[in-house]
């Protein structure tokens, strides 16, 4: 595919700001640019929202920015190897996941007798555990996608309690995930079924490093009814 230089001047200060995100992010910011322009395709459109704000409603946005920063860094989470005094604290978080009917193609609930079995029989499991509070807030399960000459790739999971989102707890588990799988001796990381509509989900794969494999129209049905179609991505180990 032919290629193209596309340069443009900004300020010194900006520029230099911008870097240094990109550094904490672990990217440069010719690969951020890069990943702009492929989110502007594949939204068809900008894909954040553009509007202006009322200085109250600026002063507010930024209260409320800074308040969630001071909840995110004094959140200490830790990821734990799964351990059966959990049961029933995972299974809490995984049947909540399961409830909301837009992410797991799972519909039965996790119960004393299926639960334990479930999770131990995973290749890994590994917990989100609050330091303080001592609760579990996320997990993440990792087993075989295939058998045989395709048991080189895994699949693996992913659930975040809805109090607890937004603080990259799953950023923190997916991490884990490829760490742990790669100790395994997986060579790939597959996701076989993330729902196109999972913008959060989707824009996390992305930015640590996942392709996008293909889509399946309809693939999955939503607790509503309707279908939405489904993303496969891929990370290789």
């Amino acid at each position: 595919m032919a290629s193209s230089l596309v340069q443009f001047r900004t300020d010194d200060t900006v520029r230099a700001k911008a870097v240094k995100i990109c550094e904490r992010l672990g990217i440069d910011l010719p690969t951020y640019l890069r990943m702009c322009i492929s989110r502007l395709i594949q939204e068809n459109g900008i894909p954040f929202s553009m509007k202006l704000e009322s200085p109250i409603e600026s002063k507010g946005m930024g209260a409320m920015k800074e308040t969630g920063r001071i909840a995110e860094e004094n959140c200490m989470v830790n990821v734990i190897p799964y351990e059966g005094k959990y049961i029933s604290e995972a299974m809490q978080v995984w049947n909540e996941v399961v409830e909301e009917g837009v992410a797991f193609p799972q519909e039965d609930y996790l119960t004393g007798d299926t639960g334990r079995e479930f999770f131990e029989s995973q290749s890994y499991c590994a917990l989100a555990v609050e330091e303080q509070a001592g609760k579990v807030c996320g997990l993440y399960i990792l087993h075989p996608n295939n058998v045989g000459r395709c048991g080189h790739i895994c699949n693996a999971s992913f659930a975040v309690r809805s109090d607890m989102r937004g603080q990259h707890i799953g950023e923190r588990l997916v991490n884990d995930c490829l760490c742990r799988a790669k100790e395994l001796g997986f060579k790939i990381l597959q996701f076989n079924a993330v729902v196109e509509n999972n913008s959060h989900a989707r824009h996390l794969y992305e930015r640590l490093g996942f392709h996008e494999a293909g889509r399946i129209p309809n693939g999955f049905r939503m607790e509503d009814g309707h279908y939405e179609t489904i993303v496969i991505y891929y990370y290789e180990l």
